[in-house]
């Protein structure tokens, strides 16, 4: 995708290591995207915004995956940060980082239930979706 774009896309070797249980629902695909394009722009000097490498790993996951994914996952893995929630207008993709407050925890478990976005169920949601919204 970075080559569609008219960037230099170099080969790399990278390792990949997280603790994000791969297929949990907790973006796992969209962190591991984000985190291989900024390598790969910082190898080849690439200028892009936060805002563009989200779009960018999007399509990526649209186009090469074959997941039509929102953009959501991909912006907060290139926009968050730690103590806030991301307000985002998935249309505008306007965006504003909001402070949790002291006293608020937030608690994530993981069910253990893996899911993924290329399997037809996903993609047949979306489609049906998208029609709803038509209708």
């Amino acid at each position: 995708m970075l080559q569609q774009m008219g960037h230099k896309a170099p080969g790399a070797s990278l390792l990949v290591r997280g603790e994000v249980p791969i297929g949990a629902g907790l973006s796992s695909s969209a962190a591991i995207e984000v985190a291989s394009a900024l390598a790969l722009i910082s190898l080849n000097g690439a200028k892009l915004s936060l805002p563009e490498v989200a779009k960018l790993c999007q399509r990526t996951e649209n186009v090469f995956i074959g997941a039509r994914v929102g953009i959501m996952d991909q912006f907060i893995s290139c926009l968050g940060k730690a103590g806030h929630a991301l307000l985002l207008d998935c249309r505008s993709l306007e965006f504003k980082l909001i402070p949790v407050p002291d006293g608020v925890r937030l608690v994530i478990c993981n069910t253990m239930v893996k899911h993924e976005h290329s399997s037809g169920a996903y993609n047949r949601r979306r489609e049906e979706c998208d029609e709803g919204v038509k209708i």
